[in-house]
């Protein structure tokens, strides 16, 4: 049933190349972007959560959770 009313709605083929496209596009951006980073941000950006519990526990703040 769906297959016949894609097949009677009239110019919609050039959507679905575009759509695979721009999902491959942002899919290989995302990868080179994550592949690309230094190796020293991603162990800082692994701490930060784990140093901004410990100083809240040192300074007896409550979390905002």
């Amino acid at each position: 049933m769906i297959q016949n009313v894609l097949r009677h709605i009239g110019g919609i083929q050039p959507y679905g190349v575009v759509s695979l496209f721009l999902f491959g596009a942002v899919f290989v951006g995302v990868l080179l972007w994550a592949l690309m980073q230094k190796k020293n941000h991603l162990d800082y950006m692994a701490r930060v959560a784990l140093d901004a519990d410990s100083e809240q526990l040192q300074t007896g703040e409550k979390s905002h959770e």
